[in-house]
C-alpha cells in the first residue's frame, strides 16, 4: 500500500489518479450505469478478494450505504449483479489502469 500513515495521502502520486478515488470515479464515470449500492458493495467484495482481512468490509458498506439512505439495509449483492456490476467497473477502470 502507498498510503502515507501521517499525512493520509499517497505516496506514490502527486495527484492520486481517478481509478484511486473511488467516490470520484463512481460520480464521474459510473452514476449513469450502477447504483450506489451495487457499485460500492462490488469495491468491497473486491477489496475482499485482495485481501480475506477485509471480509466484514462488505457488512460495513452496507451499514454505511444504510445510515446515508434513512435507515433502511441495503441487501447483500446477488450472484448476478455482482458479476453485472463487476464488468461495468472493469470496463470503465480498464482505460484508467492502461493509462498509467
Amino acid at each position: 500500500m502507498h498510503l502515507d500513515a501521517t499525512t493520509q495521502q499517497c505516496s506514490v502520486y502527486a495527484q492520486r489518479p481517478l481509478i484511486c478515488r473511488v467516490d470520484d470515479l463512481y460520480q464521474q464515470r459510473l452514476a449513469t450505469q450502477l447504483t450506489p449500492r451495487v457499485y460500492y458493495l462490488v469495491q468491497a467484495e473486491g477489496c475482499v478478494t485482495l485481501d480475506a482481512r477485509n471480509q466484514s468490509l462488505p457488512e460495513v458498506v452496507r451499514k454505511q450505504l444504510a445510515a446515508e439512505q434513512g435507515g433502511v439495509m441495503p441487501e447483500p449483492l446477488s450472484d448476478e449483479e455482482l458479476e453485472q456490476g463487476l464488468k461495468v467497473v472493469l470496463t470503465e477502470a480498464a482505460p484508467l489502469v492502461a493509462g498509467m
